[in-house]
């Protein structure tokens, strides 16, 4: 947050306040562009500080700004949550790994009844040693 931006979001309020809807609009788009260059020259310079810094260590920076979630997250320590595993904790845990499971296959749409897969046609490969 510059101070060149907070002076164009209270330049934007203020046009909002009194009702003028031509100057807010001029003032919203000032600063849509403005703030698309902060966030750009901000995402510009932590990739430059990543650059010179250890691959290891740069690669969680990295996702976190790109906005993406670690994989490999803890999911046992998660779920029982530091206590024993007792049979709730357990079926969670299932329950948990089958929608991880389950995830990805949401994006496709089931076939028709009537869908039938003929072999007709289609020879079986040969193996020559």
């Amino acid at each position: 947050m510059t101070a060149k931006l907070k002076l164009q979001i209270s330049q934007r309020q203020k046009a909002y306040h009194h009702g003028n809807r031509v100057l807010f609009r001029y003032f919203d788009k000032r600063l849509n562009r403005e703030r698309k260059l902060c966030k750009s020259l901000y995402y510009q310079t932590k990739v430059q500080e990543l650059v010179h810094q250890d691959p290891k260590k740069s690669w969680p920076e990295c996702r976190r700004i790109c906005g993406m979630q670690n994989s490999f997250t803890d999911l046992t320590t998660k779920l029982l949550e530091g206590k024993s595993p007792i049979a709730s904790n357990i079926k969670r845990l299932a329950k948990e790994i089958n929608q991880a499971f389950l995830e990805p296959q949401q994006v496709f749409s089931s076939l028709a009844d009537d869908y039938h897969l003929s072999a007709a046609g289609y020879q079986a490969p040969t193996l020559s040693l």
